[in-house]
């Protein structure tokens, strides 16, 4: 059985975060190309649970074969339903109530999961909550 203790991981995304702040202050074509590119070079802590146990205390998971886990989701007042990703365990530990076991996962396979499951995704849920819509993540323009 292998352990994941989410405070050891190195997963920090300043630059994203930084990036966010920029384009609510000024939503411009530059500020939105910075966003993009710190987006693509992130990795994300992805929460999840496993199905039929609960986390445990030491805020790990384990993880064997056939053993499934769920992602938690999000749903905004609109009733639709988003993947919170978390640029660091700061940010994770914001948002979760109780210690939240999670997947560490580049952006590219954060935003396949999310074209393929979601309305969208929530970047620092507990803080920044930073939309981003499905369109916006398959290069459409957002409703």
């Amino acid at each position: 059985m292998t352990y994941i203790d989410l405070h050891s991981l190195p997963v920090q995304n300043p630059g994203v975060i930084a990036a966010i702040e920029a384009v609510r202050k000024s939503h411009n074509q530059e500020t939105d190309r910075v966003l993009g590119t710190e987006l693509n070079k992130a990795t994300f802590l992805v929460p999840v649970r496993r199905v039929g146990d609960h986390d445990d205390p030491a805020n790990q998971i384990p993880f064997q074969a056939g053993k499934n886990v769920e992602l938690f989701r999000l749903t905004g007042p609109e009733g639709k339903v988003y993947l919170p990703l978390f640029t660091d365990i700061q940010e994770l530990a914001l948002w979760a109530d109780e210690p939240t076991s999670g997947m560490v996962v580049a952006s590219g396979l954060a935003f396949k999961m999310t074209v393929d499951e979601f309305a969208g995704c929530v970047i620092n849920a507990g803080s920044l909550s930073f939309q981003i819509p499905v369109e916006v993540l398959k290069g459409q323009p957002a409703k």
